[in-house]
């Protein structure tokens, strides 16, 4: 009761503050005589979670205020463009401290060219987050025996894009080189066996119509290494092997969108493990049927890496979202996605199908100024018991730009 006064009485607030004359939300920044864009952004919200340690049952509740600070440092330089990101976030839980957590990201974003057919994206990224408590590695963990604070890890990347070709011509190659770390940093003796490092390579062929249409075929491995063994347990290092065919697309004024469909292999090096060899598929495609109204359909399928059991995990999704402008200061988005999970390993025999559901509506209070207020419904179904749960927040958030 308490924490919904605490939404409450911020709702009154936003409330009061969107009426008379305002004008669209049009992100500005401070532009210096070198050509820098520096644009800061601070996100804040303000919510309720009615369950916020994810148990099936005895939930507790929370209200959650959340700080984000932002800054992007960014220099365009006709055909190479630049972007340094730094963020942090802070969150305070006013029914329980101990999920109090503060993250920090650093990233950097680079688009050159060095001639008119070679182009290269690099990207740096490193982020320290932290895991909720009855989620990832503690997703069975009863409320009675839950670790005391949520783990905290750094998760790091770095990668090159090179495509090659003129802009003229119907055909380019592109590569790809990504490499990825994650390191858990508290509770080591739970977390130390999923410490993992990723190197990914890639290359992709290109050929574009000219008629807003692009087909390609890709070829990926992706080697996962972890940095220890499990007690008892079996090897985790696998081979991830791609091979998918796609085509995107802005054929009309109505549609826009990717898919691509294919033959994924992930084999391990520990052969008592078992190996994965199938379909998999990824599908983006936005249909705009007004100017002012657009809605977004995603699907996917692969294996994965599970967070605790089971050698992998096959995971199927599909997501629907709509978002629809009222007028140039009033909009909505309503959006539902659901994943179906089965762990394959062993004698497992588990199941996991998940529905997330949400509903916002967000205001232009000031060209500097956005106010939503949102509703998340999240429910997970299972055929482990343990790990079935349902939650719903509610809260609001201002986003102020310079």
């Amino acid at each position: 009761m308490k924490a919904s006064c605490y939404v409450a009485a911020v709702v009154m607030v936003v409330a009061s503050s969107v009426s008379g004359d305002v004008l669209a939300v049009t992100p500005s920044g401070y532009l210096t005589e070198s050509g820098l864009l520096i644009r800061p952004q601070l996100d804040s919200r303000l919510y309720v979670d009615d369950n916020i340690l994810n148990q099936p049952t005895n939930e507790q509740s929370s209200a959650v205020f959340v700080l984000a600070p932002q800054v992007d440092f960014m220099l365009d330089r006709g055909t190479n463009q630049h972007k340094l990101t730094v963020g942090a976030e802070s969150a305070h839980y006013f029914s329980s401290s101990d999920d109090d957590y503060l993250h920090h990201h650093l990233g950097l974003k680079s688009h050159f060219s060095t001639s008119e057919t070679s182009k290269f994206d690099l990207l740096l990224q490193s982020k320290w987050l932290t895991e909720d408590r009855g989620t990832g590695m503690t997703e069975r963990a009863s409320i009675d025996n839950l670790i005391a604070e949520p783990l905290k890890y750094n998760q790091q990347l770095a990668g090159l894009n090179y495509r090659y070709g003129l802009a003229s011509s119907q055909f380019s190659v592109g590569a790809v080189v990504n490499y990825g770390r994650k390191n858990y940093s508290n509770f080591k003796t739970l977390t130390q066996s999923r410490n993992t490092d990723s190197l990914l390579l890639g290359t992709t062929f290109y050929y574009t119509t000219h008629s807003r249409t692009d087909a390609f075929v890709e070829f990926k491995r992706n080697v996962i290494r972890y940095n220890l063994i499990e007690a008892g347990q079996a090897s985790r290092d696998s081979n991830d092997l791609s091979a998918l065919a796609g085509v995107k697309w802005q054929a009309t004024a109505l549609t826009s969108g990717t898919f691509k469909l294919g033959y994924q292999r992930k084999s391990f090096s520990d052969q008592s493990r078992e190996n994965f060899s199938g379909l998999s598929w990824f599908g983006e495609i936005d249909w705009q049927p007004l100017s002012y109204s657009k809605v977004s359909f995603n699907t996917a399928r692969q294996a994965k890496d599970p967070n605790v059991e089971g050698d992998y995990v096959k995971e199927s999704s599909v997501g629907v979202h709509w978002v629809h402008h009222w007028s140039s200061l009033f909009s909505t988005q309503v959006s539902s996605d659901f994943i179906k999970q089965d762990y394959v390993g062993g004698q497992l025999n588990r199941r996991d199908d998940s529905t997330k559901f949400s509903v916002s509506a967000s205001y232009a209070v000031r060209r500097w100024l956005d106010a939503k207020i949102y509703v998340e419904s999240y429910d997970q179904d299972s055929t482990d018991s343990f790990i079935v749960y349902d939650k719903n927040t509610i809260g609001v958030s201002l986003v102020v730009t310079l």
